[in-house]
């Protein structure tokens, strides 16, 4: 990703419902945030721990979100994408559950747009969703 002045990538970030077409770059995107934060030397969780627990993860993944964003509209789960030049750089997955409690669920967003508003509005749009609650 091109290196913008902070102003000029915040206002060129956009978020939106997920499709089922997003399903796989999503998966993409949450693997590769997993690998830039997680990783620790300090505490000894290497990069290769890390893709294990991606791995096993990965099974049946792509299919899981794409089978998520379809039933969306249930108003019980809800996936929203951070797009930056039309590829995705952040997804978040709010959700209520069973008892009632509103959840974020999943928030990522790649290293690339740290800082630069991809997760405020990924956030925003989910309180949105839940009707700020």
């Amino acid at each position: 990703m091109e290196t913008l002045p902070r102003s000029e990538l915040e206002s060129s970030i956009t978020v939106e419902e997920a499709q089922p077409e997003d399903a796989e770059e999503m998966v993409r995107v949450h693997s590769q945030s997993w690998l830039e934060t997680y990783p620790n030397d300090e505490i000894g969780l290497t990069e290769a721990d890390v893709q294990r627990h991606l791995l096993v993860k990965a099974v049946g993944k792509v299919e899981r979100y794409r089978e998520q964003i379809k039933t969306q509209d249930d108003s019980h789960h809800m996936a929203f994408v951070a797009r930056h030049d039309g590829k995705i750089v952040g997804l978040s997955l709010p959700h209520v559950e069973k008892d009632g409690r509103h959840r974020l669920g999943a928030l990522y967003t790649l290293r690339d747009v740290h800082g630069q508003g991809a997760g405020d509005r990924l956030i925003e749009q989910a309180l949105k969703w839940h009707g700020n609650n």
